[in-house]
């Protein structure tokens, strides 16, 4: 989920910055080298922010897989300590 916000995001943005671009071109004001180096940079922009969301999603799943072999681990412990026979 959040991977797909990001990128709804970043893709809102990079349109409303190449359609401002590109009414800068119209008008004069920029050029195409000017367009292509905006497109440029925001994609060197979102890489980081990819490659960041991704590694915190595989940290999230790695705490929930720790947590679940905890349990299991605990819940195996109580079962084999429950079926052994106490000696008086």
């Amino acid at each position: 989920m959040l991977n797909a916000g990001q990128a709804v995001i970043f893709t809102i943005g990079l349109a409303a910055v190449m359609v401002m671009c590109a009414y800068g071109i119209k008008a004069g004001t920029n050029t195409i080298g000017d367009f292509v180096m905006i497109n440029a940079m925001m994609i060197q922009l979102y890489q980081p922010l990819n490659f960041m969301g991704m590694v915190y999603r595989e940290i999230k799943q790695a705490v929930i897989d720790i947590e679940r072999c905890s349990r299991s681990s605990r819940a195996s412990r109580r079962s084999r300590t429950s079926r052994t026979p106490s000696r008086s």
